[in-house]
């Protein structure tokens, strides 16, 4: 039996479309080299319910590059263990309301 290894997406396999989806929800470039917070949601902070409204649903990876040598790296750990793709929700206090609900996102 293999061992398990979980991955993480975001700025491991692909960097996603979010921080696109925040530029042109705010309609301006971020720099992110100069991006001192820990959550890009805070970009939006105030706002999270109009973003939600139209980005809730719209996939972050869709068209989303991989990073330079993920694929090979992936192929080769595939060969020793079982690999798991991962990532965090991006709206936490939505998993936080989910599980003071008792629901349970799969």
């Amino acid at each position: 039996m293999k061992k398990r290894v979980m991955i993480d997406m975001d700025n491991v396999i692909t960097n996603g479309n979010f921080i696109h989806f925040v530029e042109e929800f705010l309609h301006k470039k971020i720099d992110l080299d100069a991006y001192n917070k820990y959550y890009m949601q805070e970009l939006i902070e105030g706002r999270e319910e109009e973003f939600k409204a139209i980005y809730q649903y719209k996939n972050l990876y869709a068209d989303a590059p991989l990073l330079e040598g993920c694929y090979e790296v992936l192929e080769k750990l595939n060969e020793k263990y079982d690999v798991y793709i991962t990532t965090s929700y991006i709206w936490k206090k939505d998993v936080m309301d989910a599980a003071e609900k008792r629901c349970y996102l799969l």
